[in-house]
């Protein structure tokens, strides 16, 4: 039986790049998919565009979001779905022609049990930030070796529009059924929770438009504490049993994370310095016996540095130490 892949959409003042987005589904390779698209209250054309899309193809169906905000839109979306392979689309983005088709084709031929992904990139008219380059290139070289996971507390490690799972593992790790921020993050820990199987197609099937008024440039819920309060919800949930905690890493990233550790009365050092000359009383600080280590520092020549460092000592990662980016 041929899977039937349901694609949820929230859509909210998306007017200006919709067509484009519908244009890139309705021309996949792939053709059993159904796309449901949810008004999240948008206040310009967003709806009359669907609607219009509506007319010109039987796959396409339109819902107001029942709540409000995208987790809301989602869970909608996902209420309403038929198919038993699950993808999730922004109505900003491009797809390439046969993304729909390689992720469902890889996926099928894995079984339950995984989440697929691909490669992304970033496009713009106004030309896209060094940051967010940085960012599709981490997530790229992620691909190659499939090694999501080992640096699942880094950064959000799959690209949201742009992984299939079948609808029997979504609902395993709680669908959308969760009202915590950044929402996109948050499902992808919980995947990691339950644990799925990353495997990725070295491709870019996915466009990713940067633009100014992009949600996760303009809210509180995606900037960086909202990020450092989730990997640490889910640190202290997967990896975290009473043990004292080190941070190793000044800085804004550390003093967030100490400040958070501080508000869950979590027992904890901060180790700020950066150690240019590794000492006994470094290493001893380091080494506390029932202790685990969370690392603050970005700088990719540091934490070569750190890794030679943890190697030495025989600490394990993602078991002795932590990589929070």
């Amino acid at each position: 039986m041929d899977d039937l892949i349901s694609i949820l959409m929230p859509v909210k003042n998306a007017e200006k790049f919709l067509t484009e987005s519908l244009e890139s589904i309705l021309n996949q390779s792939e053709k059993n998919w159904e796309l449901i698209a949810v008004d999240d209250h948008s206040a310009d054309t967003s709806r009359s565009i669907i609607e219009k899309y509506k007319k010109r193809d039987q796959r396409i169906r339109i819902l107001s979001n029942q709540g409000k905000g995208i987790i809301s839109a989602l869970r909608t979306g996902y209420k309403h779905s038929k198919g038993s392979l699950i993808h999730r689309m922004d109505a900003d983005d491009i797809m390439s022609m046969n993304k729909l088709y390689e992720l469902k084709a890889r996926l099928t031929n894995l079984g339950k049990g995984h989440i697929v992904t691909s490669m992304v990139e970033y496009f713009s008219s106004d030309g896209v930030s060094e940051g967010y380059k940085e960012y599709e290139r981490w997530l790229n070289q992620l691909c190659e070796n499939d090694k999501q996971w080992e640096h699942i507390y880094e950064e959000c490690v799959i690209a949201s529009p742009n992984w299939m799972v079948y609808k029997y593992d979504l609902d395993k790790a709680g669908a959308f059924d969760f009202d915590r921020y950044p929402e996109d993050y948050d499902l992808i820990f919980r995947f990691y929770k339950n644990n799925l199987s990353v495997k990725s197609i070295a491709k870019t099937l996915h466009y990713w438009r940067e633009h100014p008024d992009r949600t996760s440039r303009n809210s509180d819920l995606y900037q960086q504490k909202a990020f450092f309060e989730l990997k640490t919800y889910h640190w202290l949930k997967l990896e975290y049993s009473n043990e004292h905690v080190i941070i190793f890493g000044g800085g804004i990233k550390g003093k967030t994370m100490s400040q958070i550790l501080q508000l869950n009365n979590i027992d904890h050092d901060w180790l700020k310095e950066k150690p240019r000359q590794i000492d006994n009383d470094f290493i001893k600080k380091l080494t506390q016996e029932n202790s685990k280590i969370i690392i603050t520092i970005g700088d990719l020549n540091e934490k070569k540095k750190i890794h030679q460092l943890m190697t030495l000592l025989k600490l394990k990662r993602n078991k002795d130490y932590y990589y929070f980016r």
